[in-house]
């Protein structure tokens, strides 16, 4: 890859190394080996000052294009593909072999977004010019267009033939070419799509909706069942929210009807009105195995699965602390998955406008061992629960993941 002023190259490769040429005479300037696996892809920044690399080392690194020193990382349950800055450079895009696009904030080093559909690795993305949207290319043979604020899946083309197809935005941003094949059997196409975005975009949305499946309907709690532990607050349900009131210990409710375990979501949203721990743990099936997201324990802010290899929300890799404002709605998605247990965070602001979805939690399940503590074991398969504390859920709906 050539640096925008045509003076340097960059390259990747599968021994690890990123080097940094003289565009001229290739004479090598600097090199970077920290990496310690296969590099997928090496890019220059928009300003040409820095450059992004991505490996099979479940990595991405920042570099100084001046002497190749490293300014940060960020790191992938999986290894990564393709990675690339955005026009303003605010943002990085990666494509992994797990089949995701994330969306990363360049400054704070933290994923914004993650994109969804392709069953193939993602080997290649570019962003339109305005940023607002990117085109994504993958091993599943279709190429996909999305919505970089909302996360969602404007449109795709199916049938790309030939491996390893790359896209481009023209410059008028309503078309895209596209390029398959190798060597001298090579085709392209051309892709409009300002119009036929905009109707598929309708589409997605509407089919997302109606794969959800509420598990609570506002009015009682048919299907639940309150088995009690003992200082138990009340549970009812107040104004379409389902109500788990303060105790001096643990209060709670079970599921009582079919559940699956494995391969899907479940979302929430919950707020904090009383007390400093935890106000909507969740505990979920994990396969054959249980174990229960903390929100808000340890005095309000402590974050993580409990357990994970024996030990609690505080003292495993997901161990996190996310800042719960008291009555404010928050949003919670949990993801079950062959390989992964994911979860995501979303806020209201003091206007009620809800803010972007944060990832908080991402572990690979292999080789890892998942239980509860005793305290929830009757809350299994599927229960919420307070410690000292009242907390309210609504919208409480799951779906199934194909994969």
């Amino acid at each position: 890859m050539n640096s925008p002023d045509g003076t340097k190259i960059v390259t990747a490769s599968n021994d690890g190394i990123v080097q940094i040429l003289e565009a001229d005479s290739w004479k090598e300037l600097h090199r970077f080996e920290g990496h310690t696996d296969w590099v997928r892809s090496a890019q220059f920044s928009p300003d040409g000052k820095r450059i992004i690399t991505s490996s099979d080392d479940k990595t991405i690194r920042i570099l100084d294009a001046d002497n190749a020193r490293e300014l940060q990382k960020l790191e992938h349950a999986g290894g990564v593909i393709f990675a690339a800055f955005s026009p303003d450079e605010t943002k990085i895009v990666t494509g992994s072999k797990d089949g995701t696009t994330r969306l990363w904030d360049a400054g704070l080093e933290k994923a914004l977004q993650q994109f969804e559909g392709h069953t193939g690795e993602v080997h290649f993305i570019a962003f339109s010019s305005d940023g607002e949207k990117i085109v994504t290319c993958s091993r599943d043979d279709t190429v996909r267009l999305w919505d970089v604020a909302s996360g969602k899946e404007l449109q795709k083309l199916e049938g790309i033939t030939g491996d390893y197809p790359f896209a481009s935005f023209l410059p008028d941003g309503k078309q895209i070419i596209v390029v398959s094949g190798v060597g001298t059997d090579v085709s392209s196409q051309i892709w409009e799509v300002a119009t036929a975005a905009a109707n598929d975009s309708e589409a997605v949305e509407t089919e997302s909706a109606e794969n959800w499946i509420p598990l609570f309907d506002g009015e009682s709690t048919e299907g639940w069942a309150i088995p009690g532990y003992g200082g138990d607050g009340e549970v009812d349900v107040r104004g379409g929210n389902l109500v788990i009131g303060r105790g001096t210990t643990m209060t709670g409710i079970r599921y009582e009807r079919e559940f699956p375990k494995n391969n899907y979501e479940i979302r929430y949203e919950a707020r904090r009105t009383q007390g400093y721990d935890f106000f909507a743990a969740c505990t979920f099936p994990i396969k054959e195995s249980f174990c229960t997201f903390i929100n808000g324990g340890w005095g309000g802010g402590l974050t993580g699965l409990s357990n994970v290899n024996g030990y609690d929300a505080s003292e495993n890799p997901t161990t996190a602390y996310f800042e719960y404002r008291d009555n404010t709605w928050h949003r919670f998605r949990i993801r079950v998955t062959n390989d992964r247990i994911q979860v995501w965070i979303a806020a209201q602001d003091r206007e009620g406008n809800w803010g972007e979805e944060e990832s908080v939690i991402e572990i690979e399940t292999e080789d890892r061992e998942f239980s509860t503590r005793f305290e929830v074991e009757r809350y299994k398969p599927l229960g919420f629960t307070t410690w000292n504390t009242e907390g309210q859920l609504r919208n409480i709906e799951y779906r199934m993941i194909e994969r």
